[in-house]
């Protein structure tokens, strides 16, 4: 019996070794596609539209830090601590994502124009609000991910995140090649993130079973135990921490 045991025990470790190392990977991959996705666009496209990129890039960045590290976050907390309770955890967690993500969305579009009669450049208006689509996108991609990181999928997750950055990568440069230019830029740039989410729910499923029609029909008890208010008194507080630290690296 302790034979077994060890021998759990050192299946477990592997498991973990090998998972890190895709996270790990996928991190790296990240990094340097962006690196060649910048380099790239610094001499295919005109500097100005080049700089506007970057700053739209960055309130993006900083707009979406607040569904990266919320409800995401409490879901790698409490999945490994009731995994019996997945669906509903899941099902709360879908919920107010998408209603943080689209309050979010209609917030920074209606806002947009003010922003930028702010900073006296009225012409990106219109790129904004084309980027700001990929906050939907990113709610969804998000909050899978952290479900495949709290199941402790590891090497699911590192996949998502391979699969997230060859498709940006690979559909803007595609897309500036073929004569869009910044616009090809911002598409593809959401073009990643709806693949990531799409290969994080087939990766999920394939592991775990999980389907929608499993969140729906979660136990009361569970859903309960599991609401809004629990997910949220987590959530919160990270949201805001988040927000405040990317605020206060990007505010230049």
């Amino acid at each position: 019996m302790s034979d077994s045991r060890d021998a759990d025990l050192s299946q477990s470790a592997s498991q973990l070794a090998v998972g890190t190392a895709f996270v790990l990977l996928g991190q790296m991959a990240f990094v340097a596609s962006g690196y060649l996705l910048h380099f790239y666009l610094a001499r295919a496209i005109e500097p100005i539209a080049y700089g506007t990129y970057g700053l739209i890039m960055n309130v993006l960045t900083w707009t979406e830090s607040a569904l990266n590290n919320g409800l995401p976050w409490a879901v790698r907390k409490f999945l490994p601590a009731a995994p019996e309770a997945a669906d509903d955890i899941l099902r709360t967690a879908l919920r107010w994502q998408m209603s943080v993500g689209a309050l979010l969305y209609v917030a920074t579009t209606v806002a947009a124009p003010w922003f930028t009669a702010a900073i006296q450049d009225p012409s990106i208006t219109r790129y904004l609000r084309l980027a700001f689509i990929d906050i939907l996108l990113m709610s969804l991609y998000t909050l899978y991910r952290g479900a495949l990181n709290g199941m402790r999928l590891f090497a699911a997750q590192g996949e998502s995140m391979f699969v997230y950055t060859l498709a940006k990568l690979g559909s803007s440069i595609l897309l500036v090649r073929l004569g869009r230019s910044l616009t090809g830029a911002i598409v593809g740039n959401a073009i990643g993130t709806l693949a990531a989410w799409l290969a994080a729910v087939w990766l999920l499923r394939r592991a775990t079973g999980f389907s929608l029609r499993n969140v729906a029909q979660g136990s009361e008890r569970a859903a309960a135990r599991y609401d809004g208010r629990t997910m949220l008194s987590f959530a919160l507080p990270t949201v805001l921490f988040t927000l405040t630290s990317t605020f206060r690296t990007t505010v230049g």
